[in-house]
């Protein structure tokens, strides 16, 4: 470990941990304004429509007064990543150890995650995390979305770290599935026998990232010339059915589209593949895109974010109930509008709006921050205490009710889509 020693950035969480205790600013509530609040579709009351114990969360970045907008929302906890390269508390703090953002000098030194020797940097850099972190931090999520960073990252060349060159049956058998070996033949690494054992089994929880879904059809073309990571499986993805129809409603991003069943198909596959696996769903969220002429009062309405969200919990409920999936906890994504990796700002995920413009940052509650702040305090649990400080904000008009929508759902069986990931 003595490779990571030597840095001062990790007195961090100290530090920000007296800033909280110390913060004295009123949050406003994120329904003000409103003469009614907004409404879903009707498929759920509230968290206790979920069992006790069930963690609702969101992601956020590390500004202290979104901590407390959280608390003021009611939510249990918090997921936020550490940057390697860069080397919080009444709501419990869920930490992704990493994030794609391999340290620039071991990409150099010998390629990253390409080379074996990432594993005793990997470890190193773990064990720094557990001794400085381990006594504040129960929740540790040890890669986000690997299917992205390598298809994204490795085959497309179109995400860090820019290279041009399936992860849960080897944590859960020991071995890659059979049909990837007879597809990938010898350029698929083998395992031997430690390894195998080592694998087997060797995680707490599962992290389910959804977003939307496609259907699949089959592409038996290859061409041994030009080999990628995504012409392995002979099959492609794509939105638009059997019938000529997309498979739901497109949303802000191109690659998004309305599907929450697919949730519910990706859960209960989850639980007949992998031996019904401890599941937390750790991002899930709907983006809209940045329109610039828009007032703040027009881009804080988002009654289609308040069905995105409502819908999916459903359909998480569903898979609970009716086919006793292992599910503990949902986080939104996000808390907040924030830098969208190679989308930049141009999209919005958040329940806050962020005035990119202002030089402050100022935070504006959407529609949807007050239906999920009230869909978290009904029916809260007995002695839960509750935060509710009747402030006004003064930056913001009354605003209309926010009107119930709904889309047309349906179509054949989805294949979950490429943003979802397993840790």
């Amino acid at each position: 470990m003595a490779r990571f020693r030597g840095f001062p950035a990790l007195s961090v969480l100290i530090s920000i941990t007296l800033l909280l205790a110390r913060a004295t600013a009123q949050i406003p509530d994120p329904c003000a304004g409103y003469d009614h609040p907004p409404t879903g579709t009707g498929l759920l009351n509230g968290r206790n429509d979920f069992p006790p114990g069930f963690v609702f969360g969101t992601a956020t970045s590390a500004y202290q007064e979104d901590i407390q907008r959280m608390k003021y929302m009611n939510v249990d906890a918090y997921r936020l990543s550490i940057s390697w390269s860069r080397v919080i508390p009444c709501i419990e703090p869920y930490v992704t150890i990493w994030h794609w953002d391999t340290p620039q000098a071991l990409e150099a030194e010998y390629g990253g995650f390409l080379s074996s020797n990432i594993v005793k940097d990997f470890e190193d850099y773990c064990d720094l995390l557990f001794e400085e972190y381990g006594k504040k931090v129960t929740k540790w999520i040890t890669l986000n979305e690997p299917v992205t960073y390598v298809m994204r990252g490795y085959d497309e060349g179109l995400m860090a770290p820019g290279r041009c060159s399936v992860y849960m049956d080897p944590i859960t058998y020991g071995r890659y599935p059979q049909n990837m070996v007879d597809l990938v033949g010898t350029r698929l690494p083998t395992f031997n026998d430690e390894d195998s054992a080592s694998l087997r089994g060797s995680y707490d929880f599962l992290g389910l990232n959804y977003y939307t879904a496609y259907y699949s059809m089959n592409n038996p073309a290859f061409d041994p010339e030009h080999l990628e990571y995504l012409k392995d499986s002979h099959a492609i993805t794509t939105a638009t059915g059997a019938d000529g129809k997309l498979i739901g409603p497109q949303l802000g991003s191109s690659w998004q589209y309305l599907y929450p069943q697919g949730l519910q198909y990706l859960l209960n596959y989850t639980k007949d593949e992998y031996r019904n696996p401890h599941i937390y769903i750790t991002e899930n969220g709907l983006s809209q895109e940045d329109d610039p002429t828009q007032t703040i009062e027009e881009a804080t309405q988002d009654d289609t974010r308040i069905q995105f969200y409502d819908s999916h919990l459903d359909s998480v409920l569903q898979s609970m109930t009716g086919y006793n999936v292992n599910v503990s906890g949902f986080f939104a994504w996000s808390f907040a509008d924030n830098y969208e990796w190679n989308d930049g700002y141009s999209v919005r995920f958040g329940f806050y709006y962020i005035d990119y413009t202002d030089g402050h940052l100022t935070r504006y509650p959407k529609s949807s921050a007050c239906w999920y702040t009230n869909f978290l305090n009904r029916n809260a649990p007995t002695g839960q205490t509750l935060i509710r400080q009747k402030v006004h904000s003064s930056k913001l008009q009354a605003r209309p009710t926010a009107h119930r929508s709904a889309a047309a759902l349906g179509g054949r069986r989805a294949l979950p889509a490429r943003r979802f990931s397993r840790w």
